[in-house]
């Protein structure tokens, strides 16, 4: 299995787009581990099978933390 963890990526919208293009489908999961600094219902996070929250993600309505065996 194939997984893209990404983190940090703090309103850098387009290199998170870069990223996301580039990596989708060739791998099999996607993970952002927090600090996007975007809502959570943000589009750019739709390709991301696992978002959870940063210290710097002040919406309250990320997860803390989520087991990835949920998403299998």
């Amino acid at each position: 299995m194939k997984i893209l963890a990404i983190s940090d990526s703090h309103m850098f919208n387009d290199q998170l787009v870069r990223i996301t293009s580039k990596y989708k489908g060739k791998v099999d999961s996607m993970i952002h581990c927090g600090d996007s600094s975007l809502p959570i219902n943000d589009p750019l996070l739709k390709p991301f099978d696992i978002v959870v929250k940063g210290n710097h993600d002040d919406v309250s309505d990320y997860r803390y933390q989520q087991l990835f065996h949920e998403i299998c």
